[in-house]
């Protein structure tokens, strides 16, 4: 590509940015489409190139985009620095420190070419199309079940059929049920949803969880709701809302009940739900607890020394792949535990608490953005800060309870994340401009 071309290529803010969102629907169809058999798991990797050679030619731009080296840029370069020395000081091999890297560089590159190429129109626009696609995720749900005789992990909606596709599918419930809560609770100039799209939305969402037997979302609606209750102004919806969730609560109880009534049990009592989460029996379990998850990689791997605890083994030193291509010694030896399907704990074992803490603060940005810059679009979009506090903490949870933000599926948290940055940049810009002009004005006097 010639200088020019380059140039012109980056100029055209349009053909990024259609490409993004082409991106993203093409990681759900494709998805879907290997499920079936239909195309190779492989294909996904082209999209990892192709975005970070978008970054790579990006970061000049990146660099001008106001508050975004605060934002994103600068918590990226930090963890990225020392998850590079942590690998190289513990001589972990080059290879699989690259293979490592481009798992965990999905979400924080795909959430900076977000913030440099979209504003909050485009934003909007994604969360208005996931909350219209529940209709046909819905629908794809009762083909999968009824038709093809499906249910539990292997039931994923808009996702496909493949084992574990109900993990993508538990975070795009989690998406469309916080936003249609927060939205509903806006305040009125600022909202779309009204009372029928909410109930809609839970009691579709519960359905879907109980057929795919995603027991985790029973947890998570009572999570957004409180959190998104604790930050809006108390108000008649507020009411309407708990009363809503509380339904759709019920009848995906009744649904679960119905299609599985051992799990339904499960659900009901608390020690059992306590006893699968700290579950380590490889044949119903993931071999590390959920629970204690770093108490038993520190009896494990790190014998309380408290060097390891603090740094890890080295970064790339734990990775694995479906391929076979670039498996570390230790998970030769240990990946039987199946560690690598929780985030953090993968995270711990690598780098330590400090690359934890790292890795935590480069999604905890996008809350402390948004509280920082609340007054700047209470009016225009009031709903974006319980919408990202409530995503937040489920990120959280979630990084104990699947790995979806190591996968291609990395985006659907991206955008998320996305929502305060965008909001400052749509909203706040004009106060930008103006105080741009003001300066010039007094700098030519």
């Amino acid at each position: 590509m010639t200088y020019i071309g380059k140039s012109a290529f980056l100029n055209n803010r349009l053909t990024i940015k259609g490409f993004l969102h082409f991106e993203i629907a093409s990681l759900i169809a494709l998805y879907c489409l290997t499920g079936f058999g239909l195309v190779p798991g492989s294909i996904y990797y082209i999209f990892d190139f192709i975005n970070i050679l978008l970054f790579i030619l990006s970061l000049k731009r990146m660099a001008s985009v106001c508050g975004l080296a605060l934002f994103g840029l600068v918590p990226t370069a930090a963890l990225a620095t020392y998850c590079l020395i942590s690998g190289l000081v513990n001589g972990v091999a080059v290879s699989l420190m690259l293979w490592e890297g481009l798992t965990l560089c999905r979400l924080p590159l795909f959430l900076l070419l977000i913030c440099t190429y979209w504003d909050f129109t485009q934003l909007r626009r994604i969360l208005k199309m996931f909350y219209k696609l529940q209709i046909l995720n819905v629908f794809m749900v009762a083909i999968e079940m009824f038709v093809f005789g499906l249910i539990q992990d292997q039931v994923g909606g808009i996702f496909g059929v493949q084992v574990g596709c109900n993990g993508p599918l538990n975070v795009y419930l989690c998406i469309v049920c916080a936003y249609a809560v927060s939205e509903f609770l806006a305040q009125r100039d600022s909202r779309d949803i009204e009372i029928g799209g909410l109930i809609l939305t839970c009691v579709a969402s519960f359905l879907v969880a109980a057929v795919a037997e995603i027991k985790f979302f029973y947890l998570e609606l009572p999570v957004i709701l409180l959190i998104v209750l604790l930050i809006t102004r108390p108000t008649r919806r507020t009411v309407a809302a708990i009363l809503i969730a509380a339904f759709a609560l019920a009848v995906g109880a009744y649904v679960l009940g119905q299609l599985m009534p051992d799990k339904f049990r499960q659900l009901m009592d608390i020690s059992a739900l306590y006893a699968e989460a700290d579950n380590t029996v490889i044949e119903t379990g993931y071999g590390i607890s959920r629970i204690h998850a770093f108490s038993q990689i520190d009896g494990l791997f790190f014998h309380d020394d408290l060097a390891l605890k603090l740094f890890g083994l080295g970064f790339g030193s734990a990775t694995g792949s479906s391929s076979g291509l670039f498996l570390s010694p230790l998970y030769r030896m240990y990946g039987y535990l199946n560690y690598d399907y929780l985030q953090l704990p993968t995270m711990y074992i690598q780098t330590g608490y400090v690359g934890v803490v790292l890795y935590s603060l480069v999604i905890a940005v996008s809350l402390l953005w948004a509280v920082k810059d609340k007054v700047a679009y209470r009016q225009k979009a009031n709903w974006v800060v319980p919408f990202v506090a409530s995503m937040v903490v489920l990120f959280y949870l979630n990084c104990f309870y699947m790995s979806t933000m190591r996968t291609q599926f990395a985006v659907l948290w991206a955008i998320v994340l996305s929502a305060p940055f965008l909001a400052s940049k749509t909203f706040k810009e004009p106060d930008n401009l103006k105080g741009r002009l003001n300066s010039a004005g007094r700098h030519h006097d």
